[in-house]
């Protein structure tokens, strides 16, 4: 994808990021992310069904500086914008109607892998909760079909599987 297309499509997915299939329909109605930007207003509206909500959004001053800002920060931190579709972009998650626009990745793990645990839990996370979660993570370390461990990030147990992952050798 080329860096304009990049750019929109961080705009978009700021825009419609609890509504990814609403931002996937005006791209697929204009041809893609850098089209939705060069629409009219009123062609906006007519695509939004008059949601002027996201109409302002989309026309807001500085939306697209901002995205170009997030782009080279991205770049510079060594952090991968894997738009949905992308050979990169976790393929179950792209079968989702609400899949994100874009993932935002660092490292080399294959999000693509056969087996992945998928990991959400409190933030507020006990000790029982943390120790039961780590002994999960490492007994799962020793099957042969080693899985991939991702999560929301947060803190709790999600960042507890992540630093078992870690830990156990298991990528994450």
């Amino acid at each position: 994808m080329d860096s304009d297309n990049l750019v929109c499509l961080c705009a978009l997915s700021k825009v419609f990021a609890y509504k990814s299939a609403v931002g996937r329909q005006l791209i697929d109605a204009f041809g893609g992310p850098a089209a939705v930007f060069a629409a009219p207003r009123s062609a906006l509206r007519d695509a939004l069904n008059h949601a002027d909500e996201y109409v302002d959004a989309l026309t807001a001053p500085g939306l697209l500086e901002w995205a170009c800002t997030e782009t080279e920060w991205a770049a510079a931190h060594g952090v991968d914008l894997l738009p949905c579709g992308s050979a990169r972009y976790p393929f179950r998650l792209a079968q989702c109607d609400d899949a994100p626009l874009l993932l935002y990745c660092k490292g080399t793990a294959d999000l693509n892998v056969p087996c992945v645990l998928s990991v959400v839990g409190t933030r507020k996370a006990t000790w029982y909760g943390r120790t039961t979660c780590r002994k999960l993570v490492e007994r799962l370390a020793g099957l042969p079909v080693r899985p991939l461990v991702v999560s929301g990030l947060a803190l709790g147990i999600d960042g507890c599987a992540h630093a078992a992952a870690l830990e156990n050798g298991l990528p994450t």
